[in-house]
């Protein structure tokens, strides 16, 4: 139970390099399969997200707004990255994102899907 309380911060990554008995071979493996399978998904959310952005001028205020309020009550300058807790602070954003997603991401990749059934042979 000790593990699991103290592992609730990290991403799934972080936990299957934490695991001694996971080979070099299969965290590449891994790895290569996250980059696959978030492909289509986040190229078509940011596609989406930032069309978004350039039709409603105003959500990209508030979103430019809280960047500015969170990087300068932290100190931040212009360029530094953002922390974790920072970036969880960053609830317009992550609203605006999620309503991207809501909207249109999941109606573009239902279109790319198979129109048609196909029979695979196995040889």
């Amino acid at each position: 139970m000790e593990q699991k309380t103290k592992n609730n911060d990290e991403d799934l990554l972080s936990r299957f390099i934490g695991k001694e008995e996971n080979s070099t071979e299969f965290l590449r493996d891994i790895v290569i399969s996250f980059i696959l399978a978030g492909r289509d998904t986040t190229s078509s959310a940011l596609s989406w997200f930032f069309w978004l952005m350039s039709v409603n001028p105003d959500v990209e205020r508030k979103i430019l707004k809280e960047l500015e309020t969170i990087r300068s009550s932290n100190g931040k300058n212009l360029g530094d990255t953002y922390s974790f807790e920072e970036l969880r602070d960053m609830q317009y954003l992550q609203a605006a994102i999620s309503e991207t997603m809501r909207l249109l991401v999941l109606r573009s990749i239902a279109l790319a899907a198979c129109p048609w059934f196909v029979e695979l042979i196995e040889s």
